[in-house]
């Protein structure tokens, strides 16, 4: 989005993204021309310098939004079909920037949003840095939230494991491609298609993996996520830091330090989500600002969320912030993390700083958030280590998807009454005590 390239001596200018009407929308949305502010979307960590790199990435993605993705959307409607697809590098905030100004926004006007996902070993999956500098597992959180957002639970997904490290894929692809669908699975994902499928050369093998996502995948499509907790994207964080540190030569990628705090803050929030045996959405700043608020809970599409939580971000809409106001006062959970938003995109940061000053909410480190427990409640409760779950309804049954996350057998203690069905081998068991579940597996475990 932003180019600057010193070693070129006869380039006298360059293209502005996505058209020439770039600095007329600028100006008309903000009132201010970006010509007499470009510099300051390389260069300057002021207040004033963010908050040019945010007008111009809001600005940007708008018009990749209406000229790109929504044109061809509306072509495709015209001839009968919807449009879905992968993107690149869904996984970290700073491409969400870097490649489209506002990943959410520009992926939102697709009407089946996907994901690729190149991880090769699955032990790598929930790992830190390990996707693009950031965690695998975030590259199919954004795009199932914009399908839950939407209201529908249709995800597609396509895995091309061929990303460092390779050894073990090579070694047992099998193993490998076995594990990583109940992990990207568990992201959200509930239309599969994989590149390195051959990679697998027994038949056999074929069958168990086609058996094993087949059958996860007709529960999960068929099934409401009840994920008990919303997360406001950060985004804007990340466009205010966007820029450059220094113009050196040579350097890729050279932002504010800002960036990657922001992107290992998400990480941390995951884990802390994931470790506490709970699952989340992340709502985009437009869906967001169209959240219902009732009894409760805070509602768009199949998001239905009892806690919001406010990571990271200095800037927000006034309008977002009356909407955090809303929320809190009809029973919503609204939780500030790290900081608190004290100014405003448009300007106006005297009413948004007085806004979120009458909310009543507590504002505590992403490290506290494991402290805190969001899980949905059922009518039985699990105890181990090793495992993940996320909350779902199906036929009027709310069941966990549970996930063994290491490569080992674990065994869970069942306190309560459920029922559990075990996708690979097809079979049910009723009234558990304790279950097993085979290293890097997934089971259902139903309230009775």
């Amino acid at each position: 989005m932003v180019t600057f390239e010193r070693q070129r001596t006869d380039v006298e200018s360059i293209f502005a993204p996505y058209g020439p009407t770039l600095f007329e929308e600028y100006y008309e949305s903000w009132g201010e021309r970006l010509e007499e502010r470009l510099i300051e979307l390389f260069v300057k960590n002021t207040d004033r310098a963010k908050l040019t790199r945010i007008r111009y990435y809001r600005t940007v993605a708008s018009i990749a939004r209406r000229d790109y993705i929504d044109v061809c959307a509306d072509y495709l409607k015209s001839v009968g079909t919807l449009a879905s697809g992968h993107f690149l590098l869904e996984e970290p905030l700073k491409f969400h920037v870097g490649a489209y100004a506002d990943f959410m926004k520009v992926v939102s006007g697709q009407d089946i949003p996907g994901c690729d996902v190149l991880c090769a070993d699955a032990s790598y999956y929930f790992k830190r840095k390990c996707g693009f500098d950031t965690a695998w597992a975030l590259g199919a959180k954004y795009p199932s939230s914009i399908a839950r957002l939407k209201g529908h639970n249709i995800t597609m997904l396509e895995v091309c494991p061929v990303n460092w490290p390779t050894d073990k894929m090579k070694a047992n692809p099998f193993k490998e491609f076995m594990g990583l669908s109940t992990y990207m699975i568990f992201g959200g994902i509930t239309h599969y298609n994989a590149y390195g499928y051959d990679f697998i050369q027994d038949e056999t093998q074929h069958d168990i993996l086609n058996t094993y996502v087949g059958r996860l995948l007709t529960v999960l499509r068929n099934a409401k996520p009840l994920a008990p907790v919303a997360v406001y994207y950060p985004i804007s964080e990340v466009q205010a830091a966007f820029g450059a540190q220094k113009l050196e030569r040579g350097v890729a990628m050279d932002f504010f330090p800002r960036v990657l705090e922001v992107e290992e803050g998400m990480e941390l929030l995951l884990e802390a989500m994931y470790n506490g045996k709970t699952d989340f959405n992340v709502v985009d700043e437009e869906s967001f600002e169209e959240l219902s608020a009732e009894g409760g809970y805070a509602q768009k599409g199949l998001v239905k969320a009892s806690t919001v939580l406010v990571p990271f971000i200095e800037y927000i809409t006034e309008k977002s912030a009356q909407k955090l106001k809303e929320l809190s006062d009809s029973g919503v959970k609204v939780i500030f993390v790290d900081r608190k938003p004290e100014k405003d995109v448009f300007g106006n940061d005297k009413a948004v700083k007085a806004i979120i000053d009458s909310i009543d909410a507590e504002c505590i480190t992403v490290d506290a958030l494991n402290t805190r427990d969001f899980t949905l409640k059922m009518g039985y409760s699990i105890s181990g280590t090793g495992y993940y779950a996320s909350p779902y309804e199906i036929c009027n049954k709310r069941f966990n998807y549970v996930i063994n996350v290491t490569e080992e057998e674990i065994s869970l203690d069942i306190t309560g009454k459920a029922l559990i069905y075990v996708p690979e081998t097809d079979t049910w068991i009723k009234e558990p005590e304790a279950v097993k579940i085979s290293g890097e597996r997934g089971i259902f475990v139903f309230e009775v």
